[in-house]
């Protein structure tokens, strides 16, 4: 068995300029802060690459930009939120947030 350690890997300074902070424009080749197209690997990649990849990531725009659209979002008053290091990153007491819905454009016609 061969097991990358994903979480040290997308935390490697050495391919993200301070790995800790939320940046997600690291992620667009557009943008200065790509570095490399494989220090992400939510999916691996190669021939053996999960082939449902391109059908998640489809989604998974759709629905952050939906949510993004119709709500913003906080994180709960007096909710500590403590980063646990498994095989995939979660939060020792879960994530606890507040939807708040956003006013749009059609609504107010």
């Amino acid at each position: 068995t061969i097991f990358l350690n994903i979480y040290g890997m997308q935390r490697d300074a050495r391919y993200f300029e301070q790995p800790d902070s939320f940046i997600p424009e690291r992620f667009s080749p557009e943008s200065p802060l790509y570095q490399h197209k494989h220090a992400y690997l939510p999916f691996v990649s190669g021939p053996r690459v999960c082939i449902g990849n391109a059908f998640a990531m489809m989604e998974m725009r759709l629905l952050l930009a939906t949510m993004a659209q119709r709500f913003s979002f906080t994180v709960a008053p007096g909710h500590t939120v403590q980063p646990v290091r498994m095989f995939t990153l979660r939060s020792k007491y879960g994530m606890k947030m507040v939807a708040h819905q956003r006013i749009l454009a059609r609504q107010l016609a």
